[in-house]
């Protein structure tokens, strides 16, 4: 595992016995796997005030 848990653009966490890969992308969108609890969690937010305010964070 990466030093800084982070390849490839996924998160790697792990707590305990149990390990996760996780994709955050913009906006407030999460991908996690988690292999051990044969799991895949999908998360699609927007987390923006206004349609015209997402384009300040590019």
């Amino acid at each position: 595992m990466n030093p800084d848990s982070y390849g490839y653009l996924w998160w790697l966490l792990e707590e305990g016995e149990i390990f996760a890969y996780l994709s955050l992308g913009d906006g407030g969108h999460v991908i996690c796997f988690i292999p051990e609890k044969d799991l895949v969690v999908v998360i699609l937010l927007k987390m923006f005030c206004h349609d015209d305010f997402q384009w300040l964070f590019f």
